[in-house]
């Protein structure tokens, strides 16, 4: 089970564990992917995978690593908090092995290009059903790199996991996501971490907003009542158009 984690200004541990202290604790190995600028700043942290560039984002640092896999691999945040599973009786505390083994065995078919668990926060109730087809994986997930079609745009510095799972899926490809493995990470910016500065610019979310809505279709503009405007994606047209047809995308 190969497991990368992108990293950036949490060399150093504060009040709360980082992704890879929960992962370490329960004796799973992974790798710390860095920039340059901060290999001695990691230095002892465990394995570590260094980058060629300094401050390309995290769309750069995704595709980096896709490009190193040479088997279905994982890709974790790295301010993951913990994990849990729904059950009938509601939601259970798990380990991170528990999580990552419900996505170990062959039950994916070719199609299938990414997988991965749930936010804990998007789960209401417990689902008898428990795959959930063309949505977003993120913060948490596992690529099959040979059934990518399309890369990361390296240069879409917010809403790039959305960006890639939905060129893939409407190329013909197949995201699964877990209705009942779930995990729970930090609000973004809540945290401190290395990216804020692609987070917060000004006009960047609108100027990443149209970047994005010139690639992909099915997204629009949505107005809110304190003057923002946020970009949304219209997931019943992509079902429409591009629902799996050709066969059980799960065993």
């Amino acid at each position: 089970m190969k497991i990368f984690i992108p990293t950036k200004g949490r060399a150093i541990r504060e009040r709360k564990k980082r992704t890879w202290d929960h992962l370490h604790d329960e004796g799973l190995e992974c790798t710390l992917v860095i920039e340059p600028q901060d290999v001695k700043r990691y230095e002892g942290e465990g394995d570590l995978l260094v980058m060629p560039e300094n401050d390309r984002g995290i769309a750069y640092a995704r595709q980096f690593i896709l490009d190193q896999m040479v088997e279905p691999s994982w890709v974790l945040d790295d301010d993951l908090s913990s994990c849990g599973e729904s059950k009938v009786g509601g939601i259970k505390p798990a380990s991170f092995l528990r999580v990552l083994n419900m996505f170990e065995s062959d039950q994916f078919s070719e199609d299938v290009f990414i997988t991965g668990p749930s936010y804990v926060q998007s789960v209401r109730k417990h689902d008898q059903r428990h795959w959930k087809f063309n949505r977003c994986c993120s913060v948490f997930y596992k690529i099959f790199p040979d059934a990518v079609k399309v890369p990361y745009d390296v240069d879409q510095k917010l809403m790039q996991d959305l960006k890639f799972v939905m060129q893939n899926v409407l190329a013909g490809k197949v995201s699964v996501m877990s209705r009942h493995a779930l995990f729970r990470t930090a609000t973004m910016n809540s945290e401190g971490g290395g990216n804020e500065e692609f987070y917060g610019a000004d006009g960047l979310a609108e100027s990443m907003g149209r970047r994005f809505m010139d690639d992909v279709p099915f997204c629009h503009w949505v107005h809110r009542d304190n003057g923002t405007v946020r970009m949304a994606v219209d997931w019943r047209s992509v079902d429409a158009e591009h629902s799996y047809v050709r066969g059980p995308a799960v065993g």
